[in-house]
């Protein structure tokens, strides 16, 4: 029982002095900064792991995409894509925030 408590002690350390990078809290991400498994993961599906490697691969070569619009210009990203995810601009960042759909709480 000793080794589980300090396990779980040592995962939620690791949690919190470490968080994904890209990724904040609510399920918000960083287009500039997260990797493609954490865009394809928090998109819901939305970006397939292909066009999250080309937007990763898109910002490494031009560098951080200064408005929502910059990500129209990466490879594979349909206007429909675009839309479905409904991109901000927040802090001179562009994010995405997945929504909750109505009645579900956020934990």
């Amino acid at each position: 029982m000793k080794k589980f408590w300090q396990k779980t002690v040592c995962a939620v350390s690791l949690a919190l002095f470490f968080p994904c990078v890209g990724m904040a809290a609510d399920d918000v991400i960083s287009f500039n900064k997260a990797p493609a498994d954490v865009i394809v993961e928090v998109t819901d599906g939305i970006v397939d792991e292909e066009l999250a490697k080309a937007i990763v691969t898109y910002r490494e070569k031009n560098g951080p995409f200064k408005s929502a619009e910059d990500l129209r210009k990466v490879p594979g990203m349909t206007s429909v894509i675009f839309g479905m995810l409904g991109p901000s601009e927040e802090d001179g960042d562009v994010v995405y925030e997945a929504e909750i759909p109505t009645g579900m709480h956020s934990y």
